[in-house]
This record gives structure tokens, C-alpha cells and sequence, in this order.
């Protein structure tokens, strides 16, 4: 049978720092099983598995039969890498103790970690036979392998029972609404975490999940409520603020999403993601001078945010300030540069600051990126044709086509480009068959060659 003992005892840094010191030295005195386990606990918590290992190492010289020193042995193995010695020990302490559930928790752990993933289910479920109290921790641990195994249906299953079985592990509570939101089952989750607010009503956790699927389904009012009761349950529940603050800011009411996103600074650290977040609020309310204050705290607070210095970019262009501008996106660019986003805003800025040929290749940039967006090959010509490269603009009108065969835009703008060069037959051709079968877009040919307005031909057809 398994050794019973209580609790270990914390160990404080002094207690440790003498531990070591004598360690070094060669004359470690004599500890009992939980005294050295305490130890082990300790350098795990400071993420020091070498360290706990070691001290394992000493531990087995003066109780070479603890299984439970060979149990966290086992784990220490698998923690650093050596699964196979960790795999070889576990299945000796298996042989002699066939009815702890930790045996079959920490074997199925070193399975899972060696990808063996339906041999780590089969011994979870055994330890699940043994685990008495600690039956919920177990189906955690089933259901993070059907995670692994893209079977969210069964992990949720198991996180369901976790949660039966214990309605206090948050842990599989949120685990349930990660499986339900990356499966875009947003329904599910609304009646799964009503029926839980029902039978645990001051569960905050139970609340803030319920209000995230609420805004899922774009039901930012009823989130909101769903947000206020987490909150009068945990007053310091910082998340929820947050997204409640998410949820006005898409109600379009900014100055209580302003409010709401700062009271998350009374209980966390300001998060730049926050800073970014009350920036745009500010930019809805045409302050820009707040917009930028508080962009320039999220770029301080996390220099690698891109989406920061892309907004802060934008609210300069939009004051003009085009040069300022595009230092700020081109450091976007550089942070994120698969973002076609950054590239498009990037792109038209330098063509307002006429630096014609840098907004080609900005351009080009969200084409090659983003070849199905529907305004960039627009754009992309007529900057072209703007900077007097009409045979390229002609070869991208075609190349657009190729990809996006139903934008009358790019048929109006090839029609006006092959009239400009010369090939008016051709070009009317094209103006007609795109005015079948999109009339309302004609002005698109206007809007590149301006001339064509003078042109009878095309004045009769439009």
C-alpha cells in the first residue's frame, strides 16, 4: 500500500537557501519523506525540475523504498525530457501499487506527452476508478487529449462531468467555453452556461461565460447583463469589466466603454491591449488628441503591438500629418508584415503624400496577400495609371480578372484604360459587357480616365 502522510509543510527561501548550502557541502542531515517533498514542491513552483530532481536524488539515500519519492521521480523524468525513463519507473511503481490513482494520472501524463494519446486516455480512465474526490481533475485531463484529437464532442462531454462532479473547477468551466467558441457553437454555449447560472447563480465564472456567447451572437445588451453579475459577485474580476467594456464600445457607446476599460486598472496592471482599445473609442469620438495619447501608452507599454501603431498611424493621416503617418505604419509593416490590413492603409498614405511608386509596392503587397479583397484591384490600377504605367495597369486589370471574375470595377476600369491606349473597339466591347451585367458601377470608367465623359460612345451606352 501507498505511504500515508499529511500535507507537506511550505518551505520559505531561507529554509531552502540553507538546504543548499549544505547540500554543496556534502552533509545533508536527515529528513523525513514530506520534509524532502516540500523541497520538491518548492523547485517546482520556481520551475526548477533540474534542481528538484536533484534533490529526489539525495532523498532516495535515506528512504530508498518512498514510493512517493519515486512518483515525483517519475514526473521529474517526464518534466526534463526523459520519457522513457519516466515511462520504465512509473510502470515499477504501477506493479506496486496498483490502486493509486496518482500512479495512473502521472502515467498517462508521460503517455500524452510521448503522443501516445489513446494509451493516455485508457489510463486516465483508470485512474478515474480510483480518484474518489479527485474524479473532476481527471476528466480535465481526458478531455485536453480529445482536444488534441479534434474531438471537441467528447472533451466537452468530460468537462461537462468535471463540472458535475465539482461545480467549482473553473478551469474545466472556461475549458467547456473554449471548446464551444473554437467550434463557433455559440448557441450551445448560451444554453449550457444558462442552465449553469440557473443551478449556480453566484458562480461569476458561470456569468462572465454566459455574457462571452451572448456577444458571440452579437447580443451585446444581454452580455452586458450577464457581464454586470459576474462583476457584483467578484467586484475585482477584471475580465469581465473588459469585455463588458468590448461590448459597449460595439453598441457604439464609447465614453462608458472608455470608463468601463479603465476600471480593470484598479484590480490588473493596465494592459496595452486596453490602452489600444480606449484609443479607438476616442477616435469614434473624433478626439483625436485622447486617440493618440492613449495609442502612444499601448505602443510604450508593448512596442511589438501592431495594431497600435497602425491606428496611431491612421489617426495621423486622417489629420494630415502623412509623413508622421507612415513612420507609424511602417513600423506595423515590420511587426506584422503578412497583415494586408497595415499594407492597404500604408499604401493609400503614401499615395496621399505622393510617394507614388511606394504605394504601388504597398499595394501590390495587399494583392499578393489578399487577392480576394474586393477594392484592392481598383485601387491598384488606378494608382498605376495615376503613376503613368498604363500597359502594367492593363496587365493587372487582366491578372484582377483572373481572380475575381464578377468585379465589374475591374471590367469599367479595363474598358477605360483600353479606350485611353487606344484600342477604343476593344474597349467598348468590354465597357458593354460589363455595363450587362453591372450598370450601376459604369462611373468606375469615369473615375480613372476622366476624359471618357467626353466620349459619345460611351455617353450613348451608358
Amino acid at each position: 500500500m501507498g505511504e500515508e502522510y499529511e500535507q507537506p509543510e511550505e518551505f520559505d527561501a531561507e529554509r531552502i537557501k540553507d538546504f543548499e548550502q549544505k547540500m554543496r557541502e556534502g552533509r545533508v542531515s536527515y529528513h523525513d519523506v514530506e520534509t524532502f517533498e516540500s523541497i520538491v514542491e518548492y523547485y517546482i513552483r520556481q520551475n526548477k525540475p533540474y534542481e528538484a530532481l536533484d534533490t529526489i536524488l539525495i532523498a532516495e539515500q535515506q528512504h530508498p523504498y518512498s514510493s512517493i519519492l519515486q512518483m515525483r521521480k517519475a514526473q521529474l523524468f517526464a518534466a526534463t525530457g526523459k520519457n522513457i525513463q519516466a515511462l520504465e519507473l512509473i510502470n515499477v511503481i504501477e506493479a506496486m501499487e496498483p490502486d493509486n490513482y496518482e500512479v495512473y494520472l502521472t502515467k498517462g501524463s508521460i503517455l500524452s506527452q510521448m503522443d501516445r494519446t489513446g494509451e493516455a486516455i485508457v489510463y486516465y480512465y483508470k485512474a478515474i476508478e480510483r480518484a474518489g474526490d479527485d474524479a473532476d481533475e481527471v476528466h480535465l485531463y481526458i478531455a485536453f487529449e480529445y482536444e488534441n484529437l479534434g474531438r471537441y464532442d467528447k472533451a466537452v462531454e468530460h468537462l461537462q462531468k468535471a463540472v458535475s462532479l465539482n461545480p467549482d473547477n473553473e478551469a474545466a468551466m472556461y475549458e467547456i467555453a473554449f471548446c464551444f467558441d473554437l467550434t463557433e457553437q455559440y448557441q450551445a454555449g448560451v444554453e449550457y452556461y444558462t442552465k449553469l447560472t440557473d443551478d449556480k447563480p453566484y458562480s461569476a465564472a458561470a456569468w462572465y461565460n454566459l455574457g462571452l456567447f451572448y456577444s458571440k451572437q452579437e447580443k451585446y445588451e444581454t452580455a452586458i447583463q450577464a457581464y454586470d453579475y459576474a462583476i457584483l459577485i467578484n467586484e475585482e474580476f477584471s475580465s469581465a469589466y473588459f469585455n463588458k467594456a468590448n461590448a459597449l464600445a460595439n453598441l457604439e457607446r464609447y465614453n462608458e466603454a472608455i470608463e468601463t476599460y479603465q476600471e480593470t486598472f484598479k484590480y490588473e496592471q493596465p494592459d496595452p491591449i486596453a490602452f489600444q482599445y480606449i484609443a479607438e473609442c476616442y477616435e469614434n469620438l473624433n478626439d483625436t488628441d485622447r486617440a493618440l495619447k492613449y495609442f502612444h501608452k499601448a505602443i510604450k507599454a508593448d512596442p511589438a503591438l501592431a495594431d497600435a501603431w497602425c491606428g496611431m498611424g491612421a489617426v495621423l493621416e486622417g489629420l494630415g500629418r502623412n509623413m508622421e503617418a507612415i513612420h507609424h505604419l511602417q513600423k506595423a509593416v515590420a511587426i506584422d508584415p503578412d497583415n494586408s490590413e497595415y499594407w492597404y492603409i500604408l499604401g493609400d498614405t503614401y499615395a496621399k503624400a505622393e510617394l507614388l511608386e511606394e504605394a504601388e509596392d504597398a499595394f501590390g503587397r495587399v494583392a499578393e496577400l489578399e487577392p480576394d479583397n474586393e477594392t484592392i484591384w481598383g485601387d491598384y490600377i488606378t494608382l498605376l495609371y495615376r503613376n503613368e504605367k498604363l500597359e502594367e495597369a492593363i496587365e493587372n486589370c487582366l491578372e484582377g480578372i483572373k481572380v475575381q471574375p464578377n468585379n465589374a470595377t475591374i471590367y469599367f476600369k479595363l474598358a477605360a484604360l483600353l479606350m485611353d491606349a487606344g484600342s477604343e473597339k476593344q474597349g467598348m466591347q468590354v465597357f458593354e459587357e460589363a455595363l450587362a451585367n453591372d450598370y450601376e458601377k459604369h462611373t468606375e470608367a469615369f473615375e480613372i480616365v476622366p476624359s471618357l465623359q467626353n466620349n459619345q460612345g460611351i455617353v450613348r451606352n451608358a
